[in-house]
């Protein structure tokens, strides 16, 4: 399953909006950020989604993969908040 704005929203991402005039850039672009201690994660800007599908990844954390699927970001989140992740029913 994808990663869509209303994922990032539930799952309490942060919004950052960045104007022209802070970027340099013709036009205001956002993307989300989640801090969970020192690490942040961080997505790609709203004008390089795919189809409205986001990315998500560690912010300044080269050589990582991004993350598309929101089974997987779950997954990343609970184990960076609370070192574990839920036993897996069969």
């Amino acid at each position: 399953m994808s990663i869509t704005k209303k994922d990032l929203k539930e799952l309490g991402f942060t919004k950052n909006r960045v104007t022209p005039e802070e970027s340099g850039h013709d036009k205001t672009f956002i993307y989300y950020t989640y801090d969970i201690g020192t690490t942040c994660l961080i997505t790609c800007a709203d004008d390089e989604c795919v189809d409205g599908n986001y990315t998500v990844e560690l912010f300044n954390a080269e050589g990582t993969s991004k993350i598309k699927d929101r089974s997987v970001l779950v997954t990343l989140i609970q184990i960076l908040e609370t070192g574990a992740i839920s036993p897996i029913v069969s």
